[in-house]
């Protein structure tokens, strides 16, 4: 990382845990005050208590569920009330499932839509149109490498990171002239609390690079943004499985699907 970054403002959503935790961290550690954001109250307050220690920064918690509709209003509007000038936002909060999409609750899909499109989104028109008129700032939204292609089981899931993939190409696009850049984020699995432990075996996938730490796809993801990177993919083997789900052909893809609901060999 390059950027000369200390004393500027993140605001980092999900902060309690997980990547969010991570990025709160390293950015704290480079003397960047944090606005941390999450729906875990007790976990971003000791967050921030902790950076504020330790760093001997400034830092926020704001206990919010960013799944409702009017987040995105609330908690720009509350920063303004703070009189916050963020200069780097980091749309991280999100959920995960495995479950077909006939088979989902309504309530379960639309909180995870409003949480990985509308809120990212209006967070991004928001402190975009602020660091527009300051002429500088970074934006990193983040995807995955599952927005390539919208995999059955995870359809919900896919084609909202997807969307995320897509809308921060658009936006760059829109204020790259204006020296705010940003950046999306397409990591393959990591170990955090996203995925159930009962089911995964987080050591042997570690070992085997199927997956990677949290701290690692931060460092990647940070040194990318700073860089003015457009897309970052973390990691040799998730690059090549982008590569690899690109050439797929979708009857491949329809073929598996069929052999698990037959229960063909």
């Amino acid at each position: 990382m390059k950027a000369e970054i200390s004393g500027l403002t993140a605001l980092i959503t999900g902060a309690s845990s997980g990547m969010g935790y991570e990025y709160a961290q390293q950015l704290a550690s480079r003397g960047v005050h944090v606005v941390s954001v999450s729906n875990e109250e007790e976990k971003i307050k000791h967050l921030c208590h902790e950076l504020t220690v330790k760093y001997e920064v400034k830092a926020y918690p704001i206990y919010m569920d960013l799944a409702r509709s009017e987040a995105a209003d609330e908690l720009y509007e509350h920063c303004k009330s703070l009189n916050l000038t963020v200069d780097i936002l980091i749309n991280n909060a999100g959920v995960f499932f495995y479950e077909e999409i006939v088979e989902v609750s309504p309530e379960r899909g639309k909180a995870m839509m409003q949480l990985h499109v509308i809120t990212p989104s209006l967070l991004c028109a928001y402190f975009g149109r602020e660091m527009k008129s300051r002429r500088k700032g970074y934006i990193l939204n983040m995807s995955s490498i599952s927005a390539h292609m919208p995999f059955p089981g995870i359809s919900y899931y896919a084609s909202t990171k997807r969307y995320l993939k897509g809308f921060s190409r658009a936006l760059r696009s829109e204020l790259r002239s204006f020296n705010v850049s940003v950046s999306c984020v397409c990591p393959g699995a990591v170990a955090t609390n996203l995925f159930d432990r009962q089911k995964v075996d987080y050591d042997k996938a570690l070992r085997w690079g199927i997956m990677m730490k949290a701290e690692k796809v931060v460092r990647i993801a940070l040194r990318g943004l700073f860089n003015k990177k457009s897309v970052i993919v973390p990691g040799l083997i998730n690059r090549i499985s982008v590569a690899l789900v690109r050439l797929t052909p979708h009857g491949l893809i329809l073929l598996v699907l069929r052999s698990k609901i037959l229960g063909l060999k």
